[in-house]
């Protein structure tokens, strides 16, 4: 499990998905990283009951990912996770907000072409896993 730091206000405000805070409240925080996952854009788009992991979804929990440095905790709950982004830097990734993991331009027969790929920290329900 990666190590936990305290938050600070200089890393981002911390915005959890309506209902989301009830389902970690009193929970350990190893019991609370169940209920995040880094992945695509997608799920922040949707509420939380409809969030469900599926065959084209590539996120990860936590403690799977090498570049999750550290936890960010607030008042008992997880606000957040300090991460290395694409350029090496540590930096504040607060929940339901990304960080950049490939930044490109790349050329092709009209010319260059930039191509940003974010990484999403995700709040998911108890039973995401689950189809």
């Amino acid at each position: 499990m990666p190590e936990q730091i305290a938050y600070q206000d200089s890393f981002g405000k911390v915005a959890y998905p309506e209902d989301f805070e009830t389902l970690i409240e009193g929970l350990p925080i190893v019991e609370q990283m169940r209920f995040f996952r880094l992945g695509n854009g997608l799920y922040t788009r949707k509420p939380l009951h409809e969030r469900r992991k599926n065959k084209y979804d590539y996120s990860c929990c936590l403690d799977d990912d090498k570049n999750v440095k550290s936890i960010i905790v607030k008042d008992g709950k997880i606000a957040g996770i300090m991460v290395s982004n694409v350029y090496g830097k540590i930096v504040p990734c607060m929940v339901e907000n990304s960080y950049c993991i490939r930044d490109d331009d790349e050329l092709d027969g009209s010319g260059y072409k930039s191509f940003t790929l974010y990484r999403y920290l995700i709040c998911v329900s108890g039973e995401f896993d689950r189809l």
